[in-house]
């Protein structure tokens, strides 16, 4: 495990990258964690997540967007659009890191639709995980606001295999349409994601359509 950062010497970006553990699939999976209190709420998870990808042999980086966590910047003064390029960074910096051509993108909550929207203007993505992906809505934060306004591309605007993973069916199925959602309920599903405690079955079932494990 390897902290960095990458990105512009203004406007650094933290993260944290993992090698593979005992093989190498030759496979790099870039992992987009959510922001504001789901930042803190999910990072074990996260982190736990990443391990489990480099374990199955995978190139793994996770980062902290600018303005949040690590990274460079005040908060107030970014949102949704330099967050999409910072997903489009860490892209970059995990295929000149680990000598990959394509990746995989992994999102959880909000930051399943920077992932998703970070696809749509790249052909270099190979599979993308929308985990929990979060239900545009207006909100009375700025950021919220502005991700209401980005919304979720449809699946062929994505354009790439991708997999939806979903506690319970969003309300507005419409806001992802197309998607394979599934639904986990139960001690192993995603609805652990919310309660503070690690989603073995919902990651193990990440990780295997990721990697397009047998």
């Amino acid at each position: 495990m390897e902290a960095l950062y990458f990105g512009s010497s203004s406007e650094p970006l933290f993260g944290v990258y993992e090698p593979p553990v005992d093989f190498d699939r030759r496979q790099g999976v870039v992992m987009c964690i959510a922001t504001g209190r789901h930042y803190y709420r999910l990072y074990r998870l996260f982190r736990a997540l990443a391990h489990r990808f480099a374990t199955a042999g995978a190139h793994v980086l996770r980062f902290d967007y600018i303005g949040t966590g690590n990274s460079g910047g005040e908060a107030r003064e970014y949102g949704p659009e330099q967050w999409i390029d910072n997903v489009d960074s860490a892209i970059e910096e995990l295929k000149a890191i680990a000598g990959l051509q394509t990746v995989c993108l992994v999102g959880l909550h909000c930051g399943a639709l920077l992932a998703a929207h970070a696809t749509r203007s790249r052909d270099d993505v190979e599979r993308l995980v929308l985990w929990e992906p979060w239900e545009p809505h207006d909100g009375a934060a700025p950021v919220a606001q502005a991700l209401s306004e980005l919304g979720i591309p449809s699946a062929d605007e994505v354009g790439v295999p991708t997999l939806a993973v979903a506690s319970e069916p969003p309300d507005d199925v419409s806001g992802l349409a197309g998607f394979d959602i599934r639904e986990r309920q139960g001690p192993v599903g995603t609805r652990d994601v919310w309660s503070g405690q690690l989603p073995l079955g919902a990651m193990e079932e990440i990780v295997h359509w990721t990697l397009d494990l047998e």
